[in-house]
């Protein structure tokens, strides 16, 4: 529901950069972010901007289109709740933490029900029952899987992209809604999850590279840390750039390379730019907007490169 349309709305703005920007030689790219991001205010800012995007702020709810989402997220929303234990946790979910790849309908299923909870229009919105078995679940998921700190179990990117990729906005959906004690275990546990430094295990490529700077910018909004979110920003912004051969990531002639020199501009470059669409969403009105050079790269990858893919609805 909101995922598409506001990355609809950005994609169509990048585009237009494109065309209007003046653009330098991309090799030539100085500055990562329109300023240096300085002020707490930035924050509260962003988190608003990332809040707004996934429970779709400002958006008609007399449209068909968004009559039909917000009947989706009902009915998604009442089938979790029908499954929900007690304690928590999923009747028809495995919780085998060396295996991350079975529980993770259990953050899918968080994510959903807590937009349902957040966004004006739903059956469930701010509804005490739903808020309640959402609290259930993070419990049972902080005690029964992130209790312990281990993340040679199963798939390294379950743990550094896939999960926080999907907790995140449950989180800072219901951040208010936490406590003190719940808000600062679960902010230790994404910090935990993204690391600092970046992606483990040799994963160096552009699109784990942004995969993972979102999740740091995410963590830095929960836990109000903005050295967090400066950092995943300009991780970001750095990942916007045309890259030489052998390498992941943009190529000169606007395709998208990854794994070594497969051609994945349906793929990982469909992630790059959604993914980067949506920070310029949350970056908007902060001094985390990424420099005009950057921002009007992007449009020229949507013109010169993704929009050659792209079959009626079909990317």
């Amino acid at each position: 529901m909101t995922l598409k349309s506001a990355a609809a709305r950005w994609i169509c703005i990048l585009i237009h950069g494109a065309i209007t920007v003046l653009i330098t030689p991309f090799s030539m790219i100085a500055n990562d972010l329109t300023a240096e991001p300085n002020s707490l205010s930035d924050l509260t800012r962003m988190r608003e901007n990332a809040l707004n995007y996934w429970r779709a702020a400002g958006a008609s709810r007399s449209s068909l289109r968004m009559q039909a989402s917000l009947a989706t997220l009902d009915q998604e929303t009442s089938q979790a709740m029908l499954l929900i234990a007690a304690n928590g946790s999923w009747l028809d979910v495995t919780y085998n933490a060396a295996v991350p790849d079975n529980f993770v309908p259990h953050y899918d299923r968080m994510q959903v029900m807590a937009r349902a909870w957040a966004t004006e229009g739903t059956h469930w919105y701010q509804d005490a029952q739903l808020l309640s078995a959402l609290l259930s679940a993070i419990d049972f998921i902080q005690g029964h899987v992130h209790a312990s700190t281990d993340l040679s179990r199963g798939n390294w990117w379950w743990w550094q992209i896939g999960i926080p990729e999907r907790y995140a906005p449950t989180l800072l959906l219901l951040r208010d809604e936490l406590g003190p004690a719940r808000l600062n275990t679960t902010a230790a546990t994404l910090n935990y999850l993204v690391g600092t430094n970046g992606p483990r295990y040799g994963a160096e490529g552009t699109g784990n590279q942004i995969w993972w700077a979102m999740g740091r910018i995410h963590y830095g909004l929960l836990a109000e840390d903005a050295s967090s979110v400066t950092t995943g920003a300009q991780r970001i912004a750095q990942q916007i750039r045309i890259v030489s051969s052998g390498e992941e990531g943009l190529m000169p002639d606007m395709s998208f390379q990854a794994h070594e020199e497969q051609l994945q501009t349906g793929h990982y470059g469909a992630s790059f730019i959604f993914r980067t669409s949506e920070f310029t969403q949350l970056a908007e009105g902060t001094t985390y907007q990424l420099a005009a050079e950057r921002f009007a790269l992007l449009g020229r990858f949507l013109l010169e490169g993704a929009s050659w893919i792209v079959f009626h609805q079909f990317f």
